[in-house]
């Protein structure tokens, strides 16, 4: 199954949205049943509480004598923090069906365009390390904090899995950052990687209604 569709990339300086016509190529009847069985986890992700009011996001980052603050624009619950991690869990995980890594190897697949290749790239940067890796980084214990690595020592260690190893390497970095702090750059990592995964839902309802016309 071949297509030609108008695909959104991202949105320039002036509000105004940059687009590509892109090939969609290849795309087999699984391929289809991949995308809505992912947009249907992003239907579950979609109706959080926190996805609803809006995920916080850190707005401040301070430098001082006693140490680094990093601060969010709002607060949340460990209950909001908890449905989210477990409505994003089957998108999170590598080895999920839908997960993010399966969905960007499809896009990489089926849609040919010049832009879009290049975007892909950094939404893989965005998803895994977050936005502010691309501008900024943060050493703690020899760890770089906005990275994947950092985020998956707290999934596995205390969210998603039980890792005894990873526990006390996520400790040491607890003990340097508050507890404000912590919140505030988990909430942010997660926020950019559902930012990605809404973005990849739109790729997979534009490739879905394209289908059901034809």
């Amino acid at each position: 199954m071949n297509k030609i569709i108008e695909l959104g990339l991202e949105r320039k300086p002036d509000n105004t949205i940059e687009t590509e016509f892109v090939n969609i190529v290849n795309m087999t009847e699984k391929d289809i049943e991949l995308l809505n069985y992912f947009t249907n986890r992003m239907n579950r992700v979609n109706n959080c509480a926190l996805l609803k009011r809006g995920i916080p996001v850190i707005n401040e980052i301070e430098f001082g004598n006693m140490g680094i603050k990093i601060s969010c624009s709002s607060s949340y619950s460990d209950g909001e923090l908890f449905e989210l991690l477990h409505v994003l869990r089957p998108l999170i995980l590598q080895e999920e069906r839908a997960s993010f890594f399966k969905i960007a190897n499809l896009f990489g697949r089926i849609i040919h365009g010049e832009k879009f290749k290049k975007q892909l790239k950094s939404l893989r940067k965005d998803f895994e390390h977050g936005r502010l890796s691309s501008y900024m980084q943060i050493n703690i214990v020899g760890r770089n904090l906005f990275h994947d690595v950092t985020l998956k020592l707290w999934l596995n260690s205390e969210e998603y899995h039980s890792d005894f190893e990873k526990k006390p390497k996520w400790e040491e970095i607890k003990e340097i950052l508050s507890d404000e702090s912590t919140r505030a750059f988990l909430i942010n990592q997660i926020h950019d990687k559902v930012k990605v995964l809404i973005y990849f839902e739109y790729i997979a309802e534009l490739i879905i209604n394209e289908c059901q016309e034809t």
